[in-house]
C-alpha cells in the first residue's frame, strides 16, 4: 500500500536523500493558532466519554463505572438512594503519543488546501509530495530505528476514522483516541503512526535521519 506525505519541497527532498521524518506529540497540533486550521485540531487525541440512563438506581451498586466517579460513600452506610435520568459527559485526553501522520490516496486538491491553511498560519507552504511506496516496511524501519535510537515504542497504526469523539462509556475500552478525526478533517484521508515515548521524553517533536527508509521514499510527480 502507498501512503503520501505532504511537505515542502526542502523537507520532502531531506526525507527521500537522508531519511529524515519528523514526529510531532498529539497534544502539540492542539495549537491552531501554531499549526492553522488544516494541521492543527483544538481537540487532538480527545474523546468525551458519556452515559446517559434514564432508569431509577436505588443501590449505589447500580451504578456504572462512569457515574461512580462522582460519588465517594467511603465506609457510609447508605439509605434512601435515589439517582434517575442522569446524564454524564467526561472530555478525556488520552495518553500522549508522538504521531507521524501521513494521506492516501494522494489528492492534489487536500494538498492545496492544507497548503493553503499553513500559509495563513505563517508556515511553509505544502509543494512537494513523497510518495511511501510500501508502509509496512516503512513502518518497520521506523520502529526498529526509534526503539533502539531512543527506547520509544510502536503502538499502532491505520487510517483516522472521521466522527464525532461522544463514545459511550461501554465502547471506551476498545475506542482509542488518536484515530478519531471530526468530519470537517476529512478531506485529508490521514493515516498515522503512533509511538508511545519513555517518561522522559518532554519535547513536543522528534527530527531524526532514518537511512533505512530511504527505499521506501520518493519524490511523487505532481503532474502526474
Amino acid at each position: 500500500m502507498q501512503w503520501y506525505k505532504y511537505l515542502p519541497k526542502i523537507h520532502a527532498e531531506s526525507m527521500v536523500e537522508d531519511g529524515c521524518v519528523k514526529l510531532g506529540i498529539l497534544s502539540g497540533y492542539q495549537d491552531v493558532e501554531a499549526h492553522g486550521e488544516a494541521v492543527g485540531d483544538p481537540d487532538e487525541n480527545t474523546r468525551t466519554i458519556y452515559s446517559h440512563d434514564e432508569h431509577v438506581k436505588t443501590d449505589p451498586k447500580q451504578l456504572n463505572p462512569l457515574e461512580r466517579q462522582f460519588f465517594d460513600f467511603g465506609n457510609a452506610e447508605i439509605e434512601n438512594f435515589h439517582f434517575s435520568n442522569n446524564r454524564i459527559e467526561i472530555k478525556n485526553h488520552d495518553d500522549d503519543l508522538l504521531a507521524y501522520c501521513t494521506s492516501r490516496p494522494f489528492n492534489i486538491n487536500a494538498m492545496r488546501k492544507m497548503s493553503e491553511e499553513n500559509i495563513k498560519a505563517g508556515n511553509d507552504a505544502y509543494d512537494a509530495c513523497v510518495e511511501i511506496t510500501d508502509h509496512i516496511g516503512f513502518i518497520q524501519a521506523l520502529c526498529d530505528f526509534l526503539e533502539n535510537e531512543h527506547g520509544i515504542r510502536y503502538k499502532g497504526h491505520g487510517d483516522c476514522f472521521y466522527r464525532e469523539r461522544l463514545i459511550h462509556w461501554t465502547q471506551a475500552h476498545n475506542t482509542a483516541a488518536w484515530n478519531i478525526k471530526d468530519k470537517k478533517y476529512s478531506y485529508q484521508k490521514e493515516c498515522r503512526i503512533v509511538f508511545t515515548p519513555p517518561s522522559s521524553f518532554s519535547e513536543k517533536s522528534l527530527i531524526v535521519n532514518v537511512p533505512e527508509i530511504k527505499k521506501f521514499c520518493r519524490l511523487y510527480d505532481l503532474s502526474a
